[in-house]
């Protein structure tokens, strides 16, 4: 009955949180300290259930060092014109009537090379139904290409803090994961290919918006030297080496970029880092800004904390009653 009260306690906690707009993570340590009160009720004292609290804290920090080098490498790619040359160029590359299909492989190749969905649609999918609505081209039909394409490198990408989180908490190897992920996802993908292809026939973008494509090439030096980041970040994973070192190179790398071609200071390029790409409201840069360091501070700190139940679920066996219920009808009924 204990545990009940406490996940009411913690649903309720979530639903106040979200009503009143909170951040999650005011909710989610709310629920530790609830179920940390079941552990003391069963018995087990407050040290104890601290160390317990641990081990899965300690698996969270893996994936908490991802997430803060995307921050940076975002913030970074954003100042540096990155994202911008890849919109314009994809862009000029690809007729308007394949622009459905354009915008899912872009939100595929893009988010597998920074594997993160939050990142690529905070990004390039602005940018990109910006695009969809100056050209007259189907919004709805293009968010879903996006949202569709951005979970592909969420899910492969060696550099995805989902998948390093998935090998630190089962004890796997990370490349072994993905090629067996990518197995299954190959054929999810052709088939999505093939899907956005016939949408992009049936829905074409009418003309395509050069007035963008044009104020971004005003607002950033796009070189070709402002790909090399995102180069990096394709090519590294690619070759084995580990996705610490290809965030820390592109990052690095897209920082030179910043200061070389769009002229930033050295200072001004750290607070991009740091607290992400601000340019004036109103123009074609101001698409891009976002990102940095600070921008996944909250989203750290929920799964800090996160990773502390799984520690005391395990430690105090406070869900071996469910899962022996849930196993029991699993058997009566199918998996």
């Amino acid at each position: 009955m204990d545990l009940v009260v406490a996940f009411v306690f913690f649903a309720g906690a979530m639903a106040v949180g979200l009503g009143c707009r909170l951040p999650m993570f005011w909710a989610m340590t709310v629920g530790y300290f609830a179920f940390v009160a079941v552990g003391l009720h069963r018995g087990y004292r407050l040290g104890v259930l601290l160390k317990m609290s641990w081990p899965g804290a300690k698996n969270s920090l893996i994936v908490i060092r991802v997430l803060l080098l995307i921050g940076m490498l975002t913030g970074l790619w954003r100042s540096a014109g990155t994202f911008a040359f890849l919109v314009t160029w994809g862009m000029r590359l690809i007729r308007p009537s394949l622009f459905i299909l354009a915008a899912y492989a872009l939100s595929c190749g893009l988010s597998y090379a920074i594997g993160t969905s939050f990142g690529v649609a905070g990004t390039l999918g602005v940018a990109l139904m910006a695009l969809a609505r100056g050209g007259g081209a189907n919004e709805l039909i293009t968010a879903g290409a996006i949202m569709s394409g951005i979970y592909f490198g969420d899910r492969c990408s060696p550099a995805s803090s989902c998948a390093n989180l998935v090998a630190s908490l089962t004890g796997t190897e990370l490349y072994d994961n993905i090629r067996l992920m990518m197995k299954t996802s190959l054929t999810a993908v052709g088939c999505s290919c093939l899907f956005y292809y016939l949408l992009s026939l049936a829905y074409p973008m009418p003309r395509a918006d050069s007035g963008m494509i044009l104020s971004l090439e005003k607002s950033f030096n796009l070189t070709p030297w402002v790909i090399v980041p995102a180069v990096i970040m394709f090519v590294m994973p690619l070759l084995k080496v580990r996705p610490l070192y290809a965030f820390l190179a592109s990052i690095a790398c897209a920082w030179g970029c910043t200061v070389c071609f769009q002229h930033a200071s050295w200072s001004g390029s750290l607070r991009y880092a740091a607290f992400g790409f601000s340019a004036e409201p109103g123009s074609a840069a101001a698409l891009f800004n976002g990102g940095g360091l600070s921008s996944m501070l909250d989203m750290c700190a929920v799964l800090f904390i996160s990773g502390t139940y799984s520690g005391i679920f395990d430690g105090t066996h406070m869900l071996d009653g469910l899962q022996g219920r849930l196993v029991g009808f699993m058997r009566r009924t199918s998996p």
